[in-house]
């Protein structure tokens, strides 16, 4: 429903994540957010905090990226955001340690009107070790992983933790979304004894929601 002109709309957004990495992600209903040029509004989106607090991202959505606001390590990331939201977007950091990331946008302008959308993301590296007995014969080691995230990526380190060139990443994702990616390194061993390490970086989603807002301009409705 839309709400009075001179109050930001409101709703709840919930993500879960168990202990395997599995996400759990339920949306109640879309917040639809209408005011005035110059008022404040306030889009929500809220985590569980079972963690340090991940990456959050709000953007505008559009053909191209149009970050509102971008948290990141603790701190707020300037570099990326959009100048056209500069000092106009921040999140209470009072609040965001108890899982309210919501965006507050000040002074807002008729170009402001849109949807924008709430990610949540966070980073999670594991590394699978190889351990072989065969000198002077080169030895092909694959390795794959697998989730929800797109932007998961393999690379392979030697007992001395430096990268070893490695073939381009095979990239699949299924009609569920569910995203596999495999590598391979052929490696030859100087010695009878090499350990190799295969480490996966893993961006998962955990939360994804949307807010909508209309800017009213002398009596207009915009979006």
């Amino acid at each position: 429903d839309l709400v009075s002109p001179r109050r930001a709309g409101y709703c709840s957004f919930f993500a879960n994540v168990s202990q395997t990495g599995r996400q759990e992600v339920r949306a109640d209903f879309i917040s639809v957010i209408v005011a005035s040029a110059g008022e404040t509004v306030i889009l929500p989106c809220y985590i569980n905090v079972s963690r340090d607090i991940p990456t959050v991202e709000w953007s505008k959505v559009g053909p191209e990226l149009n970050i509102a606001f971008l948290y990141r390590d603790g701190c707020e990331t300037f570099e990326m955001k959009n100048p056209l939201f500069r000092y106009r977007t921040n999140l209470n950091m009072n609040e965001v340690k108890n899982g309210d990331v919501s965006l507050r946008m000040s002074d807002v302008r008729p170009s402001d009107a849109g949807k924008y959308q709430c990610l949540i993301l966070h980073t999670r590296n594991s590394h699978v070790a190889a351990t072989f007995q065969v000198p002077g014969v080169g030895v092909t080691l694959q390795c794959e992983a697998s989730g929800r995230s797109p932007q998961l990526e393999i690379t392979f380190l030697d007992d001395q933790e430096k990268n070893i060139s490695a073939g381009n990443l095979k990239r699949h994702q299924d009609p569920r979304g569910c995203v596999t990616v495999v590598r391979r390194v052929t490696v030859l061993t100087e010695t009878n004894r090499c350990v190799h390490s295969c480490f996966k970086k893993m961006i998962w989603l955990m939360a994804n929601t949307d807010a909508h807002v209309y800017i009213t301009d002398t009596g207009n409705l915009q979006r």
